[in-house]
């Protein structure tokens, strides 16, 4: 593989103006140069059209696309349509990446033949940062592993990876419209199921910025977009995959839930659910399955 291809940076942008300014200069401190970077702004009501047009004029491999607000997810998928990259870096409005990203990952790439490069990442609060559990080892990236341990023992979040366009076109690739989370799980559950080889690079080469807005995110979304996830997903398996997903996914979504009541996954609440869920797996499993 072509280690020099061009990575197409897409950068969603809702109300975001206060970072964006620093999202995009981690763009532009890249040691690898040939990348393209696409600010989608979904319709924002601050000042981000002014900041977005100010990097375009600053340097040419910005460009800048507006569209009316519909979430997240169809401004990933805007940014997908006009991406001319080999490679894909989806960077939110308020997240940081490290200057050897770009360079780190596309090496891997190359040494791999991989179509995903996973990196590690922690998180930035108040100018610190904060290292998650979650990122100090290779994520599962398989089917089953993506499918009934995300978000129990790993999560992928959607800027650590370095994502082979051609890949994404050739399975037509994009993300689930209408979800209020979850979209990213799909996303990568996709990509498993299209036979994506995934690496890992340990270092961490991104930054979720934790901040009022991302925070506070009312857990009864998580919970019901993790029910409405699991029945899109149903619908994509074969037949002898969905009898496996009957038998694992209500016990992997009662975990879930215990989980966001609970808040944290080692929190009190947490464990001592996990362990009065021990017999009912048994008699499901057991039992019920016979």
């Amino acid at each position: 593989m072509e280690i020099n291809k061009l990575i197409s940076v897409i950068v969603p942008c809702y109300n975001q103006v206060q970072y964006l300014n620093y999202t995009l200069q981690s763009v532009l401190n890249q040691t690898y140069t040939n990348w393209e970077c696409i600010v989608v702004n979904d319709g924002s009501t601050d000042e981000t059209e002014k900041i977005a047009l100010e990097w375009t004029k600053k340097d040419p491999r910005f460009r800048y696309i507006q569209k009316t607000n519909g979430g997240q997810s169809t401004a990933r998928n805007a940014g997908l349509q006009a991406a001319q990259g080999d490679f894909i870096q989806f960077l939110d409005g308020d997240d940081l990446i490290e200057p050897d990203k770009f360079a780190f990952q596309m090496q891997l790439a190359a040494e791999k033949q991989a179509d995903i490069v996973v990196c590690g990442y922690d998180y930035l609060v108040d100018g610190a940062t904060q290292t998650n559990a979650f990122s100090e080892s290779a994520p599962d990236c398989s089917l089953n592993g993506l499918t009934y341990h995300w978000d129990l023992d790993f999560v992928i979040l959607i800027h650590s990876p370095l994502i082979s366009n051609v890949f994404l076109r050739k399975h037509q690739i994009r993300f689930q419209e209408g979800l209020p989370a979850k979209e990213d799980w799909l996303f990568w559950v996709q990509c498993a199921l299209n036979g994506a080889k995934f690496s890992y690079h340990p270092d961490h080469l991104a930054h979720y910025r934790r901040h009022g807005s991302n925070m506070t995110m009312d857990n009864t979304h998580e919970i019901t977009s993790n029910y409405e996830a699991a029945f899109v997903l149903y619908g994509w398996l074969d037949e002898a995959q969905k009898k496996a997903y009957r038998q694992q996914m209500p016990d992997t979504l009662l975990l879930k839930t215990l989980k966001y009541f609970g808040n944290v996954q080692n929190s009190t609440d947490y464990k001592l659910g996990n362990l009065l869920l021990k017999p009912y797996r048994f008699f499901r499993h057991d039992f019920l399955k016979k």
